[in-house]
Parts: structure tokens; sequence; C-alpha cells
């Protein structure tokens, strides 16, 4: 078992259960793009937030995705190698799954919502 960017050490049961769900396998996808709080995720996936938070635990437990605090929210990310590489099991699904096409409608959404953290990022700075 490998320790993946100090998220803890990945066992392979847990990574296959995680990537076994479709919801999270398009979490991963997304993630890959950028990372993203619970409500900007219930957003792009428009899924309930009781399941994101359900799935992003269950791929937290797997070594899958990393948080980082961004205020009072947490942010999440795919957690892969520290070098970039793909050497591990959890970093080869990860860079598989950043490779595979996203539907058009999560496209956009992910996008407006992007856009829309960009804007209120540099209106708070503008009025600051």
């Amino acid at each position: 078992m490998a320790d993946i960017a100090g998220v803890g050490t990945m066992n392979p049961d847990s990574v296959f259960k995680a990537m076994g769900d479709p919801t999270r396998r398009r979490i991963l996808q997304v993630l890959a793009r950028t990372e993203l709080g619970v409500s900007e995720l219930v957003e792009v996936l428009r899924v309930p937030q009781s399941s994101v938070s359900r799935h992003l635990k269950t791929l937290r437990e797997a070594g899958l995705v990393g948080t980082r605090q961004q205020g009072t929210a947490a942010m999440y990310f795919p957690a892969g190698g520290q070098d970039g590489r793909a050497d591990g099991l959890g970093d080869q699904l990860l860079e598989w799954l950043g490779g595979q096409e996203l539907p058009g409608p999560v496209v956009g959404r992910l996008d407006e919502v992007v856009h829309r953290r960009r804007s209120e990022s540099e209106a708070f700075f503008a009025r600051t």
C-alpha cells in the first residue's frame, strides 16, 4: 500500500469500491479539471448535497481526493502523487478519469461555477 500526497494509506479494495460507482467517477472527472467545494459539486452534477458528501467521504477514505480549507469551505481535489507522475493504482485511475470526456451540460455548469467564483473573487479584491 502506498501513501498518497499526505492523504493516507491507499487500500486497493477501497479504491475499487470507490471507482465502482458512476457518481463517484463523475466527481473525480470534474475534480480533475478544478478543485471544488461541496455546494459547487452539487450545482455542477445536480446531485443532492447529502449524496455528494457521502460520495466524497468514500473517495477520501480511498485516498482518491484530498481537501484544503478555504475560509469556512472545504475544497476538494484529486489526490495524486506528489511528483505528478501516475505511478500508483489511484494515480493511474485518476489520470485515466481526467482524460475522459464530460457530458456537455456538465462542462457548461462547471464553466459557469468557475466563472462565477472568479468574478466574485475579483469583485472582493476590487473592494478591498
